[in-house]
């Protein structure tokens, strides 16, 4: 009897300590948060308008494959048909990052920016 308490005290333990990490793990650092804040439109959309756009760009042609922050949004448990999911990256070095949407009603792959985000946490929509 005291083996079964010690043995679901200890699997409820685990539990508790995975679902906190994974948790943790998909929360956006301070910065895409902020750029999350200033851009979402909708409970699960972006404001991209206004930066540059790269279209029907395959992954595999990613330009972007350095030491980036990087945070899909809406979160990977969210899924609908037709909607847009965003990721986000991020270069803490310079303040600039890159926006990928794919998804859609009529599917779209396009990589958006660069942006950038001031110290303040204004973001400038860059325009080559």
């Amino acid at each position: 009897m005291k083996n079964t308490i010690l043995v679901s005290l200890l699997f409820a333990l685990l539990t508790i300590t995975a679902v906190l990490w994974a948790a943790e793990k998909n929360n956006p650092s301070a910065e895409i948060a902020a750029i999350i804040n200033e851009l979402k439109n909708g409970e699960y959309t972006l404001d991209v308008s206004g930066f540059n756009e790269t279209q029907n760009m395959k992954i595999s042609e990613d330009p972007l494959k350095g030491e980036y922050e990087q945070y899909t949004f809406p979160p990977e448990s969210v899924k609908g048909q037709d909607m847009y999911h965003y990721v986000i990256k991020f270069d803490k070095a310079s303040g600039n990052f890159w926006i990928w949407r794919t998804g859609g009603f009529v599917y779209q792959n396009i990589l958006y920016g660069p942006g950038h985000l001031d110290a303040s946490g204004k973001i400038m929509r860059k325009k080559e």
